[in-house]
């Protein structure tokens, strides 16, 4: 296994899921088009990077509760801690002590969710917690993003074109587009994401500020990731 591999799963704490991400066969054909279809060699480890903080991140928001769904599990533990007061001194339901008790529970329940909302929630992957909500039901986040990283970042290495056949084969890998999805289609969506974001703000390049800063995200990672020391026990044979 390449040593970038073991440096960033061992840094980020996603070992073996990184190395079993980059043995497939289809993984692989991607890296060395990559590093060898360019005027100037990709740097494989963007990969690394958005699979990371991107593409892992939004599998485990979509696993989150939406904020209404939320609002509504407070609201019925509040309730139901409010509807016991008529029981709780008849016995029916054993001591008034214990009757509080599950009141005092459900109350810290709530309190738990509410504080999980006034404040900023996070999902982990690996040793790591990414900040940010969950996405609005049915949105394309992971995807979006990858593919705003992307097309910034083969601009920057003067490709004549979009590589959307590259950009296609890691969002297949990762999920984030069924498989028989072309790079044309991908990038007519894109296209209309773009001329959408354009009408709103009325920017002429409206998406490479942020884009920019992604870039400069990537290279911060990628240096804080070979400062780290990956002991010789962690490297797999």
């Amino acid at each position: 296994m390449e040593e970038w591999i073991i440096r960033w799963e061992t840094t980020f704490g996603v070992a073996p899921r990184l190395s079993q991400f980059f043995a497939s066969l289809e993984a692989r054909a991607l890296l060395r088009a990559v590093e060898s279809e360019g005027e100037v060699p990709g740097d494989v480890e963007v990969f690394a990077f958005l699979l990371i903080i991107f593409v892992w991140p939004e599998e485990e928001w979509q696993k989150q509760p939406s904020w209404s769904a939320v609002l509504e599990s407070i609201r019925c533990l509040e309730q139901a801690q409010q509807s016991l007061e008529p029981v709780t001194n008849t016995g029916w339901l054993g001591s008034r002590e214990r009757v509080h008790e599950v009141q005092g529970l459900w109350g810290q329940w709530a309190g738990i969710l509410r504080a999980r909302m006034q404040y900023r929630s996070s999902v982990t992957v690996g040793r790591q917690a990414i900040w940010g909500n969950p996405p609005a039901r049915g949105r394309h986040r992971g995807k979006r993003r990858v593919v705003f990283f992307l097309v910034h970042y083969f601009q920057t290495l003067s490709y004549r074109r979009t590589p959307w056949d590259q950009i296609v084969r890691f969002l297949i890998l990762c999920g984030l587009v069924d498989q028989g999805t072309t790079g044309k289609e991908v990038g007519t969506w894109w296209s209309t994401v773009r001329d959408r974001h354009q009408r709103r703000y009325g920017l002429a390049e409206p998406l490479a500020p942020a884009q920019e800063g992604l870039l400069l995200l990537f290279q911060d990672c990628k240096a804080w990731v070979w400062a780290s020391a990956v002991p010789i026990a962690d490297r797999p044979i």
